[in-house]
């Protein structure tokens, strides 16, 4: 493939990447809970394109030494679109923890109801608890 394809193609993919994230920060935030496993599929096919394009990036690495400087302009570009992707990812992994501490634990987590009575209370009990118990 050669390096302006590359680029073109790593590009679409990040694009899609980014857009899969707001959409499901969007829903995250409107409606709540886990995504589904369709996303979740397609994020790891997304993820395995974009680990591929990139090691087929560093591959060309010598080709670019010898490319003119509208490539360099257009690898700036999708650097600065990957970290808008990462800074979303980001994002997205803050808001689902929280999601998950607010909601308590889980009925096969043994955590009581006086535990999950505050956010993150299972998380204290289950830092905390033996400690007190020992006093």
């Amino acid at each position: 493939m050669s390096l302006p394809e590359l680029l073109k193609e790593f590009d679409a993919v990040a694009s899609e990447c980014r857009l899969l994230l707001e959409n499901e920060i969007r829903h995250h935030r409107t409606e709540g809970g886990d995504p589904d496993e369709a996303v979740l599929e397609r994020k790891r096919e997304l993820i395995s394109r974009l680990d591929s394009l990139l090691g087929q990036l560093k591959e060309a690495g010598s080709r670019l030494e010898e490319s003119p400087a509208a490539s360099r302009d257009d690898l700036n570009h999708l650097q600065q679109k990957l970290m808008q992707v990462l800074r979303l990812d980001r994002e997205l992994e803050k808001l689902l923890l929280a999601s998950h501490v607010r909601r308590g634990p889980a009925k096969s987590d043994g955590g009581n109801a006086a535990d999950s009575a505050s956010p993150g209370g299972h998380v204290a009990s289950r830092l905390y608890g033996k400690r007190s118990e020992k006093r």
